[in-house]
């Protein structure tokens, strides 16, 4: 089923297509020009997960791109294959 966007969830905002910034580039998106709302349109089953390591304190791991401006950090993500694979999808 797909849902098309007309106004922001957030603010009910009318969307506009506006060029936002992403790993290769600038891309148009829906977006909310009240409060910057994005339809990524990707919908993919991802699995999540918090590295915390215990040789360094309790530190917690996060991912940089290259691409991405200024002290930008994120949490790792994978992308599911299959949903019966999430027992092992955070080992990998």
């Amino acid at each position: 089923m797909r849902h098309e966007y007309n106004f922001c969830p957030n603010c009910a905002t009318s969307l506009e297509s506006l060029p936002v910034r992403d790993d290769g580039g600038f891309k148009m998106r829906l977006r909310c020009p009240a409060c910057a709302w994005t339809h990524w349109n990707n919908p993919l089953p991802v699995l999540a997960a918090v590295i915390e390591m215990a040789d360094r304190d309790g530190q917690v791991l996060l991912a940089r791109n290259a691409a991405w401006p200024g002290r930008m950090f994120a949490y790792t993500t994978e992308e599911l294959q299959d949903w019966h694979q999430n027992g092992t999808a955070v080992s990998q």
